[in-house]
């Protein structure tokens, strides 16, 4: 296992700045600080463990419903990613570059309490990280991203036999060039190759002008690779590090700064062939109106344009950088998918839901229903979407964050709105309306920057693991 390095913030990347609510440079502030220049004084992340939740119209705080968090420290950082494993949650914390494993906390655990520790000198190590099945349907395989790794060049490493506490690398991808940012989102699609296990999408919103690519890529145009599990398992093994392109799929945006692949999803079949099918958000694009991209499994995957290889386009309007966030479920009347919208109306932010049925045709798309936020400040409402199974019905219901939500005079507490997926919504659905919101009482919590949705204790009902940026100190 390698050393653990000195924690490096890394500067925020380009793209997201238009997404984020602005805020004036951190100077002198201590702890007590509680204006829009304060979030580093709030240097600790944590992730907090929901389930049972009251679907009943209330706002609660997220203390309130967490059944355990795990809470970080000034070393380890407050950009925390989370990932679910057959008996725990894995934590990613790139600001310490360490991955760490725990139990399911029933209370307040602190995260030197993890069972296993992976560590590595990649800058950004553990920006995203997947938790892929292995073939024996038992173990378990580590996937950990490092986008900041080799100056913005970017590495993904996996781990085979994590639940085994392995902690020797099996396999190393790496970017093409400085900046790419390879890994700064990772996804796990369903087997297409018949091995029984997860292909990976990866994203590098940032991928620069390389002729190992395409001669003609745009600066910043942004690049996402399918990589199946076969050809990932025929890569070199521990020590050895494989160029992406060596055994990827990839598909490149059209025009500069599109950051094609900061939304994701390849998580359903869409077109009915029985393989998934993939949605790529590239939210700067067209002005920062945002176009989402849909790949149809049927058409065949292959290398390209993204623009030439797409079956349809999904377009945004003004600068409200659609397609930041995406995620496709499945409804008896059929696939359906979900898409942010955080920049709509100045920052105020929105979702749009839409039946993925038309997706076939593309004669017309029709929005099942539209969700604003109900703030006049910039919530970026739509910043993160999902799915989940919280009440037993069958039915998802949806959940939409809005991370930069101000409660008076408390900046960045943020949102997360549930709405059931039983109810019949109007066309234009406010995120007061929603059948629980969640928030905090605490400047700088960010709630709802990300969720991930699991069944963790086997009752089938869907728990939420909320990674939030903690302001109580150690």
């Amino acid at each position: 296992m390698a050393t653990r390095g000195t924690a490096i913030r890394p500067w925020p990347p380009r793209w997201v700045i238009p997404l984020l609510a602005m805020s004036p440079l951190v100077t002198a502030c201590n702890v007590q600080c509680r204006g829009p220049a304060c979030e580093d004084a709030y240097p600790e992340g944590r992730v907090d463990v929901l389930g049972d939740l009251p679907l009943d119209g209330r706002e609660v705080l997220i203390d309130e419903v967490a059944r355990g968090s795990i809470l970080g420290s000034v070393v380890s950082g407050s950009a925390f990613s989370v990932a679910a494993t057959p008996d725990g949650i894995v934590v990613g914390q790139p600001e310490a570059r360490t991955v760490r494993h725990f139990e399911i906390p029933e209370s307040n655990v602190l995260d030197e309490a993890s069972d296993t520790l992976w560590a590595s000198f990649d800058d950004g190590y553990g920006t995203d990280i997947a938790v892929m099945p292995e073939a024996d349907g038992i173990g378990w395989s580590l996937v950990v991203a490092a986008p900041e790794s080799d100056r913005g060049r970017g590495v993904i490493r996996v781990y085979h036999e994590a639940d085994q506490a392995t902690v020797e690398v099996a396999h190393t991808l790496r970017g093409t060039a400085q900046g790419d940012r390879l890994g700064q989102q990772i996804r796990l699609c369903p087997d297409r190759s018949g091995d029984g296990v997860p292909e990976l999408l990866i994203s590098a919103p940032w991928m620069q002008p390389n002729a190992a690519l395409t001669e003609d890529l745009p600066a910043l145009a942004g690049v996402v690779f399918l990589v199946d599990s076969e050809d990932l398992d025929a890569a070199p093994g521990a020590g050895e590090i494989t160029p992406v392109l060596d055994v990827a799929i990839a598909w490149w945006g059209s025009a500069v700064g599109d950051s094609l692949g900061v939304g994701l999803d390849c998580s359903n079949d869409l077109d009915g062939d029985g393989q998934f099918d993939i949605l790529l958000g590239a939210p700067q694009a067209n002005g920062s109106a945002g176009i989402v991209y849909v790949l149809a499994s049927s058409d065949g995957f292959s290398s390209g344009p993204i623009d030439e290889r797409a079956r349809l386009q999904l377009g945004g309007q003004d600068v409200e950088t659609f397609g930041t966030s995406i995620v496709s479920f499945q409804r008896p009347e059929g696939p359906q998918v979900l898409i942010g919208a955080p920049g709509f109306e100045a920052g105020r932010g929105a979702a749009v839901w839409f039946d993925a049925r038309d997706f076939a045709t593309a004669n017309v798309l029709r929005a099942r229903s539209r969700f604003e936020s109900d703030r006049t400040n910039a919530d970026h409402f739509g910043r993160t979407v999902a799915v989940a199974e919280l009440d037993g019905d069958g039915l998802p219901d949806l959940l939409i964050g809005g991370p930069d939500r101000r409660v008076g005079q408390l900046y960045d507490v943020g949102q997360l709105a549930i709405f059931l997926g039983s109810r019949t919504l109007d066309i234009l659905t406010a995120s007061g309306e929603a059948d629980l919101s969640i928030t905090d009482d605490q400047g700088f919590r960010r709630v709802g920057r990300r969720v991930v949705v699991h069944d963790v204790d086997g009752d089938g009902l869907d728990e939420l693991l909320l990674p939030t940026r903690s302001p109580r100190s150690r």
